[in-house]
């Protein structure tokens, strides 16, 4: 499901008016009045911002030009610019030299959002650039500039970037005094919030947007809210309760009757229907959000509305016509710049041909996934599934390199000052016997400081490789583990990766995917005899590393972790007991037979696919790399892509637990 590509109380409107500088105070509360009106009264929106006289070369006559750009981007989708060039002139020869900065931001803000508007977020990016002391603009300019930026960057993948500029939105909206400002910041904050997988924030967000909107809220306005809170519940496993808000979604839509919001709404209702099961009614409802995306021209209803319609004809079996209707739709993605919404294509269409039993197709649409994948990030593969571990690591390094610092400094401090103090104190004795035994006092305590400062770095380094949920390493850890082996890896590498992860978050909450994370960490832990190897590699996946490149131990090893991890139920908090399985690859470094050398980086992504190979093949099973007669890292790596071919069962010594059996 998908938010408004306009964000929430506008649908054509980024956030509102500055407090205009000059006189005519009248004028303030028309232009905010007017710059509320939903998109579905965008005749009247512009009616009344021509008939205003504001005075020439104001801070009012720049929001009246600001709102009509604005205004024509809703009906146009394109620069308003050269259609109000004259109009621009006219207020550039009147204005101060003071209201020239709000001036440029205004035209960069108009510009870009017109790309953005029309989907075409790689554009929308490449034509920002930041303005020249942007913190000196008045209040609200700063608000537009952070709120527009943020949702390029999220379209655009970059997440935790936009959720700063989500932040920052937010904090100047609540300096401006307005609710329904307030409210439109809350919006974009929930919706990047829950795409990070921060559901509990997001939650939070939403009920205070609600709080915000009122009783009185339009049915545009509550259309996007019901919408936003319905995609925030979904990503939190509510199903149950997304639907209900989706389907007030739709409600409120007709009732405005805006025929692009409309359209978004019936894609997003047949999405929910997609997660009920029930592809018939989920290809009713995207055909006609098509049929609307299409006439109106709105790219991301269309490529929503192709996307689920392909789903759903790979349910009902039409396997071949809905595979290229979900292609289409990561193309027009791609082709816009939604490199996030694309990744998240590649990997739903995997996971649905695999369901279908076409696992070539599954196989295929995993190696395009990880691909675009390790476009977003080299730091973290799965960011556009919205995985936070990895964030969390970063974000906690961040924390604990500040710590280490301030303790630095503060040891530091501390001994300056007792370097002054002995200097004092030399000066004041008169005795050589008394200086000394001062001498001996402060040398035996600035050796207890330079001790435990020494104490406190260790131990801060020690906190910065632990996941704090699991207790087990982090990749931190692993860059420890193999020290200066890093760019020629040597030992066994086994990455581990919980099945079907998401339906048990969905079924029993976020404290049970907890409980079965921890469990599981245990029973790894307790499997190896060297428990420091053992990592939470980020969210449901695990990695160990051990010392030692022994081919039979490596066997050995992933058929007792796929016994350990799903020997017995997990007993959860409320007392019931799931069962959990997982999907293991394993190789060992350097690969007999191999002259090919891999850093650890290559070697992850190996392991990565062989894993993949074990999802694609059933799930609950281990496949492993003993050996291999390619002598390039890469090429070994891109082999993996052919297994059942003729030529990668000669290049490649596969393992496979349990064992395919033979038939007679």
């Amino acid at each position: 499901m998908r938010v408004p590509a306009c964000g929430l109380l506008l649908l054509g409107l980024w956030l509102g008016y500055s407090p205009p500088l000059a006189a005519q105070p009248a004028l303030r509360p028309e232009l905010e009045r007017v710059e509320r009106l939903p998109s579905s009264q965008n005749a009247a929106r512009l009616q009344s911002l021509r008939a205003m006289q504001p005075q020439p070369g104001s801070a009012e006559a720049l929001e009246q030009l600001y709102l009509l750009g604005v205004s024509e981007i809703s009906l146009q989708r394109q620069d308003p610019l050269p259609k109000l060039q004259a109009a621009w002139t006219l207020w550039e020869q009147a204005a101060a030299a003071s209201e020239r900065p709000s001036a440029e931001l205004a035209r960069l803000l108009l510009r870009v959002r017109a790309f953005f508007a029309d989907g075409r977020y790689r554009e929308a990016r490449e034509a920002w650039q930041a303005p020249a002391q942007l913190d000196k603009l008045p209040v609200l300019w700063r608000l537009r500039a952070a709120a527009l930026w943020g949702n390029v960057l999220a379209e655009s993948g970059e997440l935790e970037d936009a959720l700063v500029q989500h932040l920052e939105a937010l904090t100047l909206a609540q300096a401006s005094g307005s609710d329904w400002r307030r409210a439109d910041a809350l919006y974009d904050l929930a919706y990047t919030q829950s795409r990070l997988g921060q559901n509990e924030r997001a939650l939070e967000s939403v009920d205070e947007m609600n709080r915000l909107l009122g009783a009185d809220t339009p049915d545009a306005d509550r259309s996007r809210a019901l919408n936003l809170h319905a995609i925030v519940l979904q990503n939190a496993g509510r199903e149950v309760e997304s639907m209900q808000m989706l389907e007030r979604a739709l409600v409120h839509a007709r009732r405005d009757g805006e025929q692009r919001n409309i359209g978004l709404m019936l894609a997003n209702l047949s999405d929910g229907y997609l997660r009920r099961g029930e592809p018939q009614r989920a290809l009713q409802l995207a055909e006609e959000a098509l049929r609307i995306g299409e006439r109106m021209k709105d790219g991301s209803t269309v490529s929503l509305a192709l996307h689920n319609s392909g789903v759903a004809k790979i349910l009902l079996g039409r396997i071949a016509e809905g595979k290229e209707l979900v292609k289409r739709s990561i193309t027009l993605e791609l082709q816009a710049g939604g490199t996030t919404l694309a990744a998240d294509g590649w990997r739903e269409l995997g996971e649905y041909l695999e369901k279908a039993g076409d696992l070539a197709g599954a196989m295929q649409a995993f190696d395009a996934y990880r691909e675009l994948a390790d476009g977003l990030s080299r730091v973290d593969r799965r960011r556009s599934l919205g995985e936070a571990q990895a964030r969390f690591d970063a974000a906690q390094r961040e924390r604990n390199g500040k710590l280490l610092s301030e303790g630095n400094a503060l040891r530091e401090q501390q001994i300056r000052a007792q370097r002054l103090n002995f200097a004092l104190g030399a000066l004041a004795l008169a005795s050589a016997a008394a200086l000394a035994a001062l001498l001996w006092l402060l040398t035996k305590r600035l050796r207890q400081t330079n001790a435990q400062l020494a104490l406190t770095n260790r131990e801060l380094a020690a906190q910065s490789e632990i996941d704090p949920l699991t207790g087990l390493g982090n990749r931190r850890r692993l860059q420890q583990l193999v020290g200066n082996d890093a760019q020629t890896l040597e030992g066994t590498l086994v990455l581990i990766d919980i099945d079907h992860f998401k339906q048990l978050n969905d079924r029993y909450g976020h404290a049970g995917g907890d409980a079965v994370l921890v469990a599981v960490a245990g029973r790894l832990r307790n499997a190896v005899r060297e428990p420091l190897g053992v990592m939470r590699w980020g969210g449901e996946e695990f990695l160990l590393y051990l010392r030692g490149a022994d081919v039979a131990l490596a066997d050995a090893l992933a058929q007792r972790l796929l016994a350990e991890v799903s020997g017995t139920p997990i007993a959860l908090r409320d007392g019931r007991n799931v069962l959990v399985t997982a999907s293991i690859g394993y190789a060992v470094f350097p690969v007999p037979g191999s002259a090919a050398r891999f850093a650890v980086e290559r070697a992850v992504d190996l392991v990565d696919a062989l894993m993949y190979l074990a999802k694609s093949h059933g799930r609950q099973q281990a496949w492993g790399l003993v050996g291999a007669r390619i002598d390039d890292a890469q090429d070994l790596r891109d082999a993996l892509t052919r297994v059942g071919s003729d030529e990668a069962e000669t290049q490649l010594d596969l393992r496979r637990w349990p064992p395919v059996p033979e038939v007679n």
